[in-house]
């Protein structure tokens, strides 16, 4: 890139042949050299001075960066929040000490309580898949028995807690019960999908998969009740290995 003090004129301009990249590699390119793109003005063939549209375009970053990691912070704590002291518990003062954030901040990102609990739901469970996702990868070519154990590690987060918690509250607040209702069908969709992908053996049809995986779902959410009432670690291993079983079973009969 020119330097800032060259003389401008299009006859200063040298234009030097940049080598073909791939559209991955190309990506990574552009993203790489910001200055670069705003600092030349294409349409007159000038060097523009680039500090000032960079040090507005890192502001903007900035300031965005800073807005996400706020806002992680207020469903983190809004989650913790929640399971500790249940939903009319998860008071807006309760929140603020554990995010380290003052109210104003859960006033600015959201307008009302419905909203930033549903939101903070969402948030969890996006963590929470991209660790079940990467056990499920591990336990692929493990069979069936490890892939169901990775799935019960789920049900056995704060999100399973937090979302019963919920669950009991929306029955008597509307506005709430609208909001959980969009969120628990994304949830639904996300553990369903996963769930099919396990299970496929390339012997099933997508329904048979989809009515496979909705047992398996719905034992361990009654697996996931009874331990929150009364926890068994051996009770548990037992259940899975006969949930393993019935699985395989089903998976063996419809492949007939």
């Amino acid at each position: 890139m020119p330097s800032n003090d060259a003389p401008h004129g299009p006859a200063h301009v040298k234009r030097r042949r940049r080598p073909r990249l791939g559209s991955a590699a190309r990506g990574r390119h552009l993203r790489s050299q910001p200055a670069i793109i705003a600092g030349v003005d294409t349409t007159e063939g000038l060097t523009a001075p680039a500090n000032g549209r960079t040090g507005e375009t890192r502001k903007r970053r900035s300031n965005a960066e800073r807005s996400a990691t706020t806002r992680s912070a207020v469903l983190d704590a809004t989650i913790t929040a929640i399971v500790r002291y249940g939903y009319r518990g998860a008071t807006s003062e309760r929140i603020a000490e554990l995010s380290g954030l003052t109210r104003g901040a859960q006033k600015h990102h959201w307008s009302n309580k419905a909203e930033m609990v549903a939101e903070a739901l969402l948030h969890l469970h996006d963590k929470l898949m991209a660790v079940t996702i990467s056990e499920l990868e591990q336990a692929a070519d493990q069979g069936v028995g490890p892939a169901l154990e990775a799935l019960w590690r789920s049900f056995k987060s704060d999100l399973f807690t937090a979302a019963d918690e919920l669950h009991i509250a929306a029955r008597s607040d509307e506005e709430l019960r609208t909001l959980l209702i969009d969120v628990e069908r994304e949830i639904g969709r996300r553990i369903r999908d996963i769930t099919m992908s396990m299970l496929d053996d390339g012997r099933q049809s997508r329904q048979r998969l989809a009515d496979i995986g909705a047992h398996a779902i719905n034992v361990m959410r009654g697996m996931a009740f009874q331990s929150a009432l009364l926890p068994s670690p051996e009770r548990e291993r037992r259940q899975l290995a006969v949930l393993e079983e019935s699985v395989r079973d089903l998976l063996r009969a419809g492949s007939d």
